[in-house]
């Protein structure tokens, strides 16, 4: 008979429409019939494979799970037959990889992501990893599309590199990649096309470079030989040709590849000689050496996630929180450090990063956390996160509304470190890293709007230049006596503010134990998790299940159990730890 499964109902549904074969019908696996084998496994297409429950408890944690509950005893699973989704060609290779006997055929791109796919829904990492691996053989067959979508789809992230760079000859807009790229995620896709597109303008670029090609410069020019004025026309008609092409067409590797679509223009070219002397206007060796080094020289790859983030800013905390709750591999997201202490975010090149078209490059966001992802540019809390969230390995609940209501100014957490609200704040301000922090950002922006790269953020840096000092003359004593009370006024609003949305109402938002997500965190909660831990650190608090009693200090009261249970909630996680393992921020 067939054992009653629990668990998934896609994992044990027969696709057949017929009733099962009665099990002296069916017939064993040639590999698969050793008679002491204590479980039977039957196909979609009635095989039956006899293996042993210790075998499947190493290979796979989802049979070891099953195998372990009391009514599915190994003794009785022994009298019974366990009927699953797979045909009998994918179910024997997944379990000649979880009994070591044989590699997996390359034949068939099909056969080897629906093998992948059994392996991902019995939870079977040794044949996942060695199924990785032989993707990127050479003797894989498939179309480099397709596997790019593969890899992609596992944030499998050297795998789709390289599987991006064998694109390179591929027209995605040509009907017979159609099929492909519709199985591509949005970001997988877009990512692609923009490496395709950063490939095409490095290459004008290239072409245009009157460094590699002298030509370039003037259409005409003067023989140094003779002084006869001679004309570029076969370069320009190269050249020229060459980006209309691009539009429609890919840049081909190798670089011969390309020269020969265009032979009769590139041949044009290293013939041309000076009217007046006969002399060849361009080395035919250097010429060929210039162009081949243009074409390899261009971008081969996708890109992976950039995550620009600083140790000691509070925002940063959340995606960072999230890349470890959401459980992406050690390499599908890169970390690069901006220093804010040092004013790093204030270099025309990072605003050059975070103020691409079309946003309007005399306000670009030089804040942090930033992230350059899928061909787009994030550049607040909110949208990285909600990236990371939606492309994540592991689904959490997505946001609400109280993300927004977080990050009103009214409750900005930044703003604590640097308020003051009477003398004997400002003093302290004025001896200590506030002082430090805000003439750091000052240096920072008076040298970087001097240099030429600044131009065109002339309006952004006056703004903050301005903003910044006006805090800065506070702190030095420098500002009026009526600024200084405004100051004043303002921090003590903010606190008020604050203290009085964690007393009375975040306790009405938070449920009775675990996350506002549910059992584990959830969007939501990466931006509250964030936003206390650097309320605790002004305050002194630690990371430790009793850092929010630092909060009490502005408080005045105990804070809310609710409140409470939620901190101790997050300071048991791994991801708070290593996020916060050198102490809140």
């Amino acid at each position: 008979m067939s054992l009653p499964l629990q668990g998934p109902p896609h994992a044990f549904a027969n696709s057949s429409s017929t009733s099962p074969a009665p099990a002296d019908e069916m017939k064993y696996h040639p590999l698969f019939s050793m008679p002491d084998a204590d479980v039977i496994l039957c196909s979609q297409d009635e095989v039956l494979f006899r293996v042993y429950s210790q075998t499947l408890r190493t290979a796979s944690s989802w049979f070891g799970a099953m195998l372990d509950l009391p009514q599915h005893s190994t003794a009785a699973i022994a009298q019974d037959i366990i009927r699953l989704s797979e045909d009998a060609a994918v179910l024997s290779a997944l379990l000649k990889m979880a009994c070591c006997m044989g590699p997996l055929s390359l034949d068939s791109v099909d056969f080897v992501e629906a093998v992948l796919c059994a392996a991902e829904k019995y939870d079977m990492p040794g044949a996942i990893s060695t199924i990785r691996g032989l993707i990127v053989s050479p003797f894989m067959k498939g179309s480099p599309l397709r596997l790019y979508g593969i890899a992609t789809r596992r944030h499998w992230v050297e795998e789709a590199k390289l599987f991006s760079a064998r694109t390179h000859s591929l027209d995605l807009n040509a009907p017979n990649s159609s099929v492909e790229i519709r199985r591509m995620d949005s970001d997988a896709l877009v990512a692609l096309m923009s490496l395709h597109r950063r490939r095409r303008d490095a290459f004008k670029e290239a072409l245009n470079d009157t460094g590699l090609f002298s030509a370039s410069r003037s259409r005409s020019s003067v023989c140094p030989h003779c002084s006869h004025v001679i004309t570029h026309d076969a370069w320009y008609a190269l050249k020229e040709g060459w980006i209309s092409k691009l539009e429609s067409e890919p840049i081909a590797d190798p670089a011969s590849a390309l020269m020969e679509s265009q032979r009769a223009q590139v041949e044009a070219v290293l013939l041309a000689a000076c009217g007046g002397c006969n002399r060849p206007l361009y080395s035919a060796m250097g010429t060929m050496d210039n162009l081949r080094h243009a074409i390899e020289n261009l971008p081969q790859s996708v890109e992976p996630a950039i995550l620009y983030v600083f140790g000691l800013s509070v925002w940063s905390a959340v995606p960072e929180l999230a890349v470890e709750e959401l459980e992406y591999p050690p390499d599908a997201v890169q970390k690069k450090i901006v220093n804010l202490v040092e004013g790093a975010n204030f270099t025309p090149e990072f605003l050059q990063i975070v103020s691409t078209a079309p946003v309007d490059v005399h306000s670009p966001k030089a804040t942090l956390p930033a992230l350059q992802a899928g061909g787009q540019v994030f550049t607040d809390t909110e949208s990285v996160t909600r990236y990371l969230v939606q492309n994540a390995p592991k689904k959490v609940t997505p946001g609400t509304g109280f993300i927004a209501k977080l990050h009103e100014d009214k409750y900005d957490p930044n703003f604590p470190l640097l308020l003051t609200r009477n003398e004997e704040e400002l003093k302290a301000a004025s001896l200590g890293f506030p002082l430090t922090f805000v003439q750091n950002r000052q240096n920072a922006l008076e040298k970087h709007s001097k240099t030429p790269q600044a131009a065109p953020f002339k309006q952004f840096y006056d703004e903050k230049i301005t903003g910044n000092g006006g805090v800065l003359a506070i702190y030095r004593g420098e500002a009026p006596e009526d600024a200084k009370t405004a100051f004043f006024q303002q921090s003590t609003a903010h606190w008020e503010a604050i203290s009085a949305f964690i007393t009375n109402e975040l306790p009405s938002l938070l449920p009775e134990s675990g996350f506002l997500g549910g059992a584990s965190p959830g969007e939501d909660d990466f931006h509250l998790a964030a936003w206390l831990a650097r309320l605790a650190h002004v305050n002194g608090g630690t990371v430790g299940r009793d850092g929010y009693k630092a909060l009490e200090k502005e408080t005045k009261q105990p804070l809310p159990p609710k409140v409470a249970a939620y901190w101790a909630a997050w300071s048991e996680r791994p991801s708070w730890k290593k996020v916060y393992v050198e102490g809140l921020h």
